[in-house]
């Protein structure tokens, strides 16, 4: 049993972030700046821009992510966590880094960060940057910190110079760089195992900044550094905000820009397959159906009203008729209504509309471009023909054709938590659209294939067969280990849990034993309502449009509650993983652990109340896919 990163886990993050900011401060008045799209170079391949930096705090003020900071039960925790934070900042050398991590010296206005591919495609890697920020009365600051870091620099052998550009003056940092090893990206050959890697020759690297007003500008390249300046005074000529595939990604996001995202998909595969003499990037783009893909926009909403205290949304823009990967993909618009067998109990669900006959075709076509045996033995039958006459079973034939265009995974929480019983239950529902021949394939193949010395390998519940698979035993979360395990003395017996499946009507369904089987009985009414019936399921329900492609809601007041378990219980054992595992990875970082105790966390009960619910729901376009996503103000009111 894997753990997910859940959106839950995203707020508990956000937060400690918003902990080690303190207080929010004014800035200052700031100089008016045109869009960022019009500042940076017109072959920019992505952008990150935030228009308005301290707009973008102030909303957060008003948002339970905020609450829950500033409530008196988490003041313990964020005290030490800030003091912690803080005395280390003050061991800090860097006086940029010490500047800009600063609590009391947050940037006022735009803060933006720009990349633009070399022209050499061993130059992938490292592309021009430019950074530009706004600082407001705090740009002194700014100013004396860079001016200290150019000068350790310069006592460490670089070389400082000055140059003077439309009346602004840009401080040059010139360095060393030293041979090294990159990539053969123009050599590449598929049959050689071995990475081929080729020398760069040292050289010099530039590096420089200048202020316009409050503005700083940074940047690895001269001239990136001077376009910008240059467009800041009001010089014309082509811009990113003149890019067709800018224009045409960020005018599908939105309407809420406090935070924009732009990636520029065609640009970088033209660069990696024009940097390949051998043809076999193309080839295996094509293969894959990547040729296709145009843009990915993103844009972010704090505070965006109503129900939702933080709104997104995501287009992903392609060209031409879809294959490969993105023909896959594509989902088909239905009504949000989750199958009967979903208990109550579900804290989280997700659903998902595709052709699933036509993705297996199309991955058994992606497979033939790279390895047709591959691809031919995805064709050969898992059940050879039998001396009776029997029909050979084949994956394709004996269970695909027999599968429908849903998908759905449910998540339960078991409560109590306790270090040695699995905290969730995850349950896999894939319609199907004929159940006596989908059943006589998966009972011989479960007879023959997965459990053929099993003398109890099925069991008979309210008129459904469980197929019963081995033993799972305690779940370890992507390889960690279980926290029983973390805990000091005699280990306790993990106990066993079995996979099962069962076909209905309408679905096969997998899960553990304990999951399928609770569906069975909510199915036949013998058990608690449907996750249709539960509170936090119809609020995020009206949230989502009547009609989509998949969807995905959570109550996170519920995914809170085990991961604030989780947390205080891996405190107080002093290990940083507490079997959350790499997918965790944010969290299980030990210098995380080195600055936040918590055991110092409050009671769950007494934070509840800043915990709502999430969605996220899609669909596929003409012109690509759509994904938007809302954080759902908890059910009762929090106080500002």
């Amino acid at each position: 049993m894997k753990l997910k990163i859940t959106p839950t886990i995203c707020i508990i993050c956000a937060a400690f972030i918003v902990s080690a900011c303190g207080e929010l401060v004014e800035s200052g008045a700031r100089a008016d700046l045109p869009k960022t799209a019009q500042l940076v170079p017109a072959d920019t391949f992505l952008l990150v821009d935030i228009g308005d930096f301290n707009g973008l705090m102030k909303k957060l003020e008003k948002t339970p992510l905020y609450g829950l900071y500033k409530d008196p039960a988490m003041r313990p925790f964020v005290e030490n966590f800030t003091g912690k934070l803080i005395k280390k900042l003050q061991e800090e050398n860097d006086a940029v880094l010490k500047t800009v991590l600063d609590p009391n010296n947050l940037p006022a206005g735009k803060v933006a960060v720009a990349a633009v591919l070399k022209g050499n495609p061993d130059d992938a890697l490292e592309p021009t940057v430019l950074v530009i920020s706004q600082w407001g009365r705090n740009i002194t600051r700014m100013k004396d910190a860079l001016d200290k870091s150019a000068l350790n620099t310069v006592e460490n052998g670089a070389h400082r110079s000055v140059e003077n550009y439309r009346d602004v003056n840009i401080v040059i940092l010139t360095t060393e760089t030293p041979a090294k090893q990159v990539p053969d990206v123009a050599n590449y050959n598929p049959d050689d195992t071995n990475l081929r890697m080729k020398t760069v020759p040292a050289g010099l690297a530039k590096n420089c900044y200048c202020f316009l007003d409050d503005c700083l500008i940074v940047a690895n390249d001269v001239d990136i550094a001077k376009f910008a300046v240059a467009h800041v005074k009001g010089a014309a000529g082509s811009t990113l905000a003149d890019n067709t595939d800018y224009v045409s990604a960020m005018a599908d996001v939105g309407p809420e820009h406090d935070f924009d995202f732009f990636l520029n998909l065609r640009q970088l595969l033209t660069q990696v397959i024009a940097g390949d003499t051998t043809g076999q990037s193309r080839m295996e783009m094509a293969n894959l159906g990547f040729d296709n893909l145009a843009s990915l926009g993103c844009s972010l909403g704090i505070n965006a009203g109503g129900d939702n205290s933080i709104c997104g949304k995501t287009v992903l823009k392609t060209t031409g008729a879809r294959k490969g990967i993105l023909k896959m993909l594509e989902t088909h618009n239905e009504p949000l209504m989750p199958p009967r067998f979903i208990p109550a109990s579900t804290n989280s669900i997700s659903i998902l509309n595709l052709d699933i006959k036509r993705a297996f075709d199309e991955f058994c076509s992606i497979m033939y471009g790279f390895s047709p045996a591959a691809a031919a033995a995805l064709q050969q039958p898992l059940i050879e023909a039998g001396d009776q006459g029997q029909a050979p079973i084949t994956l394709r034939t004996g269970i695909i054709e027999y599968l429908g265009s849903q998908i759905v995974i449910a998540q339960s929480i078991n409560k109590p938590f306790t270090l040695s019983s699995i905290p969730t239950e995850t349950l896999i529902a894939v319609s199907i659209n004929n159940r006596a021949s989908l059943e006589k394939s998966l009972s011989l193949v479960h007879k023959r294939l997965m459990v053929p010395n099993n003398p109890q390998p099925t069991r008979e519940l309210l008129g459904h067969t469980i197929y019963l698979l081995g033993s799972l035993g305690f779940p370890t979360i992507d390889g960690a280990a279980p926290l029983d395990f973390a805990a000091t003395g005699p280990r306790t017996q993990a106990p066993l849990v079995r996979t099962a499946f069962t076909i209905t009507d309408t679905h096969l369904l997998i899960g553990t034993e304990p999951a399928v089987e609770r569906a069975i009985r909510t199915l036949a009414g013998a058990q608690a309502e449907s996750v249709a019936s539960a509170e936090w399921f119809a609020k995020a329900k009206s949230a989502v449009p009547s009609v989509v492609g998949l969807a995905c809601l959570e109550d996170t007041s519920a995914s809170a509650e085990l991961m604030w378990w989780m947390l205080r219980e891996g405190s107080q054992r002093q290990r940083a993983n507490i079997g959350l595992g790499s997918s965790a990875s944010v969290l299980a970082q030990p210098d995380l652990w080195q600055f936040a105790d918590f055991t110092l966390l409050p009671d769950y009960s007494a934070v509840k109340k800043y915990f709502g619910s999430f969605v996220l729901f899609g669909a596929s376009r003409a012109d690509g896919f759509q994904l938007e996503f809302k954080f759902l103000n908890p059910r009762t009111k929090t106080t500002d």
